[in-house]
């Protein structure tokens, strides 16, 4: 989430690819990791810094590790965020 917040990325102006290569757990003063994992949290909304409408999101490693309740939780939560934000999303579980 902070990378999103911190960085400016542009894609209404030229098309772009977003490659993150991660198990998807978020964990920070934003998110409680074992609270999402059992779907007792969800990420919160993208900031008004987050600008990613139009990028396609690609997430590679998502629940690496993880049970499969887990993985598709992650799934859809991550999937809500970058929808939100305005972008297309797709998950590769590991």
């Amino acid at each position: 989430l902070a990378w999103f917040n911190r960085n400016s990325v542009d894609c209404s102006k030229d098309q772009h690819t977003i490659l993150i290569i991660t198990d998807g757990i978020e964990a920070s003063e934003y998110v409680n990791p074992n609270h999402l994992l059992s779907g007792k949290q969800a990420l919160p909304a993208p900031s008004e810094f987050v600008n990613i409408r139009g990028c396609e999101v690609f997430m590679f490693g998502v629940g690496a590790g993880r049970l499969d309740q887990e993985t598709s939780l992650l799934r859809k939560a991550w999937g809500q965020y970058f929808q939100q934000a305005g972008a297309s999303f797709l998950a590769v579980p590991l």
